[in-house]
């Protein structure tokens, strides 16, 4: 900023990132802003008095042209895990059904439904806490195809597993476990 043409108050074509402060809504910075501009125009009528001062959220001119791809994208994957639910308790009840001498034997010796219900959740609990692990396992080891192929999304680079997407991917398997 000390550079010569930096100093120039002709040079308008700069960009700025600042952070508001705790509590401050975008309406009024934008307010403040602008009345900021307005003194400096009144101040540098030749330079100053026909700029127009824009401000926008970070996060909106970041991800504003793709934002419906995001959405798409996360809508896709969440039909994909709902068709894989799907599919995995038609194979469960398919089980249970084919298994229902292996029921009435366990409680003609004696088991309660609690137990055999036990069991039978513990059993749902394995598949679907497996299917996890390996899905997690998956998206970890194709990240970096993902990241090559996704080139024009904005902050690509910064697309991992963390622990958000670990804790969405147990809460969705404990959820299909309960289902």
């Amino acid at each position: 900023m000390d550079a010569p043409y930096a100093q120039d108050r002709e040079s308008t074509w700069f960009t700025t990132i600042g952070r508001l402060k705790p509590g401050v809504t975008l309406a009024e910075a934008r307010a403040d802003l602008e009345t900021v501009q307005a003194g400096l125009g009144l101040e540098y009528p030749k330079t100053d008095a026909a700029l127009k001062p824009g401000l926008e959220a970070l996060k909106e001119a970041t991800v504003a042209g793709v934002r419906r791809s995001l959405w798409i994208l996360f809508g896709s994957v969440s039909l994909l895990l709902l068709i894989a639910c799907t599919n995995i308790a038609a194979l469960l009840l398919s089980r249970a059904a084919a298994g229902r001498h292996e029921f009435a034997l366990r409680f003609s010796l004696g088991a309660s439904r609690a137990s055999v219900g036990a069991q039978l959740l513990t059993e749902v609990s394995v598949l679907a806490f497996s299917g996890a692990i390996a899905g997690l396992l998956v998206a970890a080891g194709t990240g970096a195809v993902f990241r090559a192929l996704a080139g024009s999304l904005p902050r690509v680079e910064e697309i991992a597993l963390d622990w958000k997407v670990v804790l969405y991917s147990l809460g969705c398997a404990t959820a299909a476990t309960l289902l």
